[in-house]
């Protein structure tokens, strides 16, 4: 449990992200405010200037069309480039002026800029002696009656250079780049001030600053167009009346005008309103500018947009508006009286910074009308469907229309969860991947992952369990195909679940497909007993195929092979392979023993799993015998070569509990002789007195009893005893201290150095080691076993059978007849994904499909106990503990296999062929500003991946795997070239 002071911070943070998300909700709802109040007073103006009986409105008010929009969206540009040249007239650019620079700039193909450059002068005038204050000065006078003190006035001459401070600032209008310029100065004013200093030589006589031009080009050629703004509803650029090409070009000049006005507005203000001697702020006059053209109004008694005559006139009162703000700011100019200047600024170079406020105003409102254009599109969604769309709507949306309406039962995407059984048992346990909340801990949303799944033909496939040892399986595969969709701001993960039931247990190897007939095993981990596993994957996406053919074009031939070969690996490192492997078939196989003997011989397969993998105990030592030396000497009536070779199930586990019964005495005998010689070890350094005695008792925090059942191993318990005592220990005790050093008999059952295997398993089992003859019985004819149904295809795992199994798994690769393909070829699953890039670049014209790769995330979780009566605990396995536990894994699987000597049967293997569409939008937005419906394009992308999971190509593919009802919509939404897969 966290600290307090944790919990306390925790909670400030997340307070502090509500209060960050609280201020930005609160920030839009004042801009819809502001930009609410601009349309009430823009219909005000409307009525006064136009027709107080006539009704405007904005467009959420007015019942409307689609192509109604594109119609708002050209009107309010219209009124923003003819407010922009009411702007540009007023600073001395007229009509006449910008249709002279349009017809320079179209006939030389040049572009339009407006410079602002300003300069200063200083001239040297006079120098002047004055006085100066200085502090008064305290003196102490003496006179009849004593001393006292007296303040006295201290005055101080000092000479003043005077200074003649000129500016000039220039607003002009070139055309063409520096060599071939053509200059239009449009705007030239200059004012002059008094500046004093006590230094003669601190200013330069001449000081030039030249600021960033402003390109307007896209400006001027608009307004000498005869058809003004319009949107080309034809052009592919178009997608909805607010992202379009015409409209984002305006968008972008408008954006730059802007910021070239704050620069220049905040140049002039600290030179020319000084100067000026104007206190108030002149953004007092730009807001007298009162009567705006630009928002987006419907015409309520027409419902359409305001026609031509009534934009000019709005126009025209806009003009007026200005002209009237300007005399203002003229009066107030006169009635300055500014100290220290000698001239003051024109109005018409001071009216530019209230003009420039005004303009800029315009510009903001012309972007929040076309925003507000599109929210109405994005508000309008959302009341349609009754809610705001997230992500996960799309994904359930999806899931349903897959499953229910597009793809038949067979081909239709299943839930990716499996339970791990033995044909006509109960399961020992399931695996699921399901999909995690990204950001923070694992948080499952309890959605399953769906996938197309192919199940193929029974195949023998190896994984490498050291550069000596090679495993084999065999076993149904699965081929997934899993299709996931990523939106902007979704940080969407997965995790792999393994559960095992009590008493029960698997092993899960994770990795990654190497070729048609080896896996590269990556992780691996035994999972038991109501273990619970939770294991993170990450998705990693590579370039879609497009991507990476447009990255490599303009590289040279060598760099292309370079590329396409690491590409290569890429992809076949894309196929996530899961393997799934039964514990108690194997067991059973290794250990000769019937199938099914260990399925209720609980405490038998625990001490198995014990000797496995904590001592590596070889499976010879404890597998079921070839008997046949049992019949020598007994009334059994065979004679020689028709002594049976078999023996009936009881008998064979009989036999194999007598082999674990005498190996588990021997482990406990010799735990004991650990202990008790490390206590002797323990009591001799007591008893010596030696100083080492005390570092060995901070060092044991557990008694030496439960050494075992640590992970302190006894034999290092057992040297740093020998340590301490060093020589005094005698050569008995070293001697009997060694762990598990086993010595074998002729027939290869474990020799006890004190009792002998004979006595050790007399005193476990109560009677002789040796198998009775009454246990051992003749097979039937018909191949069945005499205390039970087991049908003669189970065969004994003798000599004859381990030859065969030599021969079929030489060099570490079992053959089996079922695992060609059904054309006659093994199936090479890297091959998958090559074949889906290659598929993707000629179908996904978009480039919005990108291979993905599944990746074993760090730390896994895990939540299991200890015993069957211990409470579960939660855990995490790191990535050294991962390590561990695949190096166990491995011990065990070396022994079930024989070091690669038998194939392990009834395993599975899932592929995962993974695929990510990605949208560069939200969902709304994606909807709202990129006028794409992704319900489409990620049916096409499905479409694709299921033919390739399940093979299914040619013209006629579509048509085999969709419903009846589907086909013909699917012609129709989608081009007919777009739905054929070789």
């Amino acid at each position: 449990m966290n600290c307090p002071r944790t919990q306390l911070f925790i909670a400030l943070l997340c307070l502090g992200n509500f209060g960050l998300a609280s201020a930005a909700a609160h920030r839009d709802v004042v801009m819809n405010q502001v930009f609410q109040r601009r349309l009430d007073a823009a219909v005000e103006s409307l009525r006064t200037v136009l027709n107080s009986e006539r009704s405007f409105a904005p467009p959420s008010d007015v019942d409307h069309g689609y192509e109604d929009k594109y119609k708002l969206a050209d009107s309010t540009t219209n009124s923003l480039l003819g407010a922009s040249q009411n702007v540009l007239q007023a600073i001395g650019l007229s009509p006449e002026v910008l249709a002279d620079l349009n017809s320079q700039s179209i006939n030389r193909n040049a572009t339009i800029h407006l410079h602002l450059a300003h300069e200063e002068r200083y001239e040297y005038l006079r120098e002047e002696l004055i006085e100066l204050d200085a502090p008064t000065k305290v003196v102490k006078e003496s006179g009849f009656l004593g001393s006292y003190t007296k303040e006295r006035k201290v005055t101080q001459k000092v000479i003043e250079y005077v200074w003649i401070h000129t500016t000039v600032f220039t607003l002009s209008a070139t055309i063409g780049a520096s060599s071939s310029k053509t200059t239009l100065p449009f705007l030239n004013a200059s004012y002059a001030v008094e500046v004093r200093r006590r230094a003669k030589d601190e200013f330069q006589e001449l000081n030039t600053m030249s600021y960033p031009p402003l390109d307007i080009t896209w400006l001027v050629r608009s307004l000498g167009a005869t058809d003004g703004f319009s949107i080309d509803r034809s052009a592919p650029s178009c997608k909805t009346p607010r992202r379009n090409e015409n409209v984002e070009k305006a968008v972008e000049q408008f954006r730059r005008i802007h910021a070239w006005n704050l620069e220049t507005v905040h140049a002039l203000r600290n030179n020319l309103q000084t100067a000026s001697g104007i206190h108030k702020d002149l953004a007092i006059y730009a807001n007298e500018m009162i009567v705006s053209p630009v928002l987006p109004l419907f015409d309520a008694d027409t419902r359409g947009v305001l026609s031509n005559a009534d934009t000019e006139a709005m126009l025209d009162e806009h003009k007026a508006a200005m002209e009237m703000a300007l005399k203002n700011l003229g009066r107030e100019l006169e009635a300055s009286k500014p100290t220290n200047t000698l001239r003051k600024p024109p109005l018409k170079a001071l009216s530019v910074i209230p003009l420039f406020m005004h303009w800029n105003l315009l510009v903001q409102t012309h972007r929040d009308g076309l925003n507000h254009i599109e929210d109405l599109l994005r508000l309008q969604l959302t009341r349609a469907v009754g809610k705001e769309l997230t992500e996960n709507d799309f994904r359930e949306y999806m899931q349903f229309h897959m499953e229910k309406r597009l793809f038949k039962d067979d081909f239709a995407p299943k839930p990716f969860t499996f339970a791990i059984r033995h044909p006509g048992y109960s399961p020992e346990g399931t695996i699921a991947i399901e999909r995690t909340s990204g950001g923070g801990p694992q948080k499952a949303t309890g959605e399953l992952i769906r996938t197309f799944v192919r199940e193929t033909e029974p195949r023998n496939m190896s994984f490498a369990l050291n550069a000596a040892t090679k495993v084999t399986f065999s076993g149904p595969h699965y081929v997934h195909g899993f299709l996931d969709h990523s939106l902007a701001g979704s940080n969407i993960q997965m995790r792999l679940l393994a559960q095992a039931r009590e008493f029960s247990g698997f092993i899960l190897i994770l990795g990654k497909i190497k070729s048609s007939n080896e896996f590269d095993a990556q992780e691996a981990i035994v999972i038991q007993n109501r273990d619970e596993l939770d294991i993170p994957i990450v998705l990693q996406q590579i370039p879609s195929p497009k991507a990476f053919q447009d990255y490599i074009r303009s590289l040279s031939p060598e760099q292309q092979r370079f590329a396409r070969a690491f590409r290569g690996m890429q992809l076949e490192g894309t196929l996530f392979g899961l393997v799934l492997i039964q514990i108690k078939p194997a067991m059973e196989k290794v250990l000769r023993l019937a199938p099914g003997s260990l399925t209720k011989e609980i405490q038998l397969t625990q001490d198995l799993m014990t000797l496995f993998t904590k001592y590596q105990i070889p499976t010879d030592l404890l597998s079921f015998d070839d008997i046949s030396n049992a019949w020598k000497g007994q009334d059994s009536g065979f004679e020689g070569a028709d002594r049976p070779s078999k023996a009936n199930p009881e008998s064979r586990l009989t036999h194999v509990k007598q082999n674990v019964a005498r190996m588990m005495a021997m482990v406990e005998n010799k735990k004991a002789k650990v202990n008790e010689a490390a206590q002797q070890g323990f009591a001799f350094a007591k008893a010596t007195g030696t100083a080492e005695k005390k570092s060995l008792k901070r060092k044991r925090d557990v008694p030496l009893g439960a050494a075992f059942n640590t992970e302190i191993h006894p034999e290092e318990v057992v040297a740093y005893g020998a340590a301490l005592v060093g020589a005094r220990i005698s050569q008995e005790f070293q001697e009997t201290s060694r762990i598990l050093l086993l010595d074998v008999d002729i027939h290869g059952n474990p020799v006890d150095s004190v009792g002998g295997s004979e006595n050790m398993a007399q005193a476990d089992l109560g009677g002789s080691g040796k198998m009775a003859q009454e246990d051992l019985v003749k097979e039937e004819p018909n191949g069945s076993w005499e205390d039970g149904d087991y049908s003669e295809d189970w065969e004994d795992d003798g000599e004859s059978s381990e030859t065969e199994e030599k021969r079929e798994c030489e060099d570490g690769g079992c053959s089996n007849s079922n695992s060609r393909a059904a054309d006659g070829e093994v199936e090479d699953y890297t091959q998958l994904a090559v074949h889906l890039d290659e598929t993707l670049s000629r179908n996904d014209k978009e480039g919005a499909v990108r291979p993905t790769s599944l990746v074993v995330g760090n730390p896994w979780s895990k939540h299991s106990r200890k015993t069957i009566l211990s409470a579960f605990e939660d855990s995490q396995i790191t990535k050294e503990e991962a390590r561990r536990e695949k190096d166990r894994t491995f011990d065990l699987l070396d022994a079930l296999s024989r070091s690669g000597g038998l194939l392990l049967e009834g395993s599975s293997l899932h592929v995962i062929v993974a695929a990510t569409h990605c949208f560069s939008q939200t969902l709304i937005d994606t909807v709202i500003q990129e006028n794409v419906n992704p319900i489409d394009r990620v049916e096409k992308t499905a479409l694709l991946l299921a033919a390739e999971t399940h093979r299914e190509f040619g013209t006629d593919a579509v048509s085999r795997m969709v419903r009846k009802g589907e086909l013909a919509r699917l012609m129709d939404t989608h081009k007919q070239e777009d739905l054929i897969f070789d």
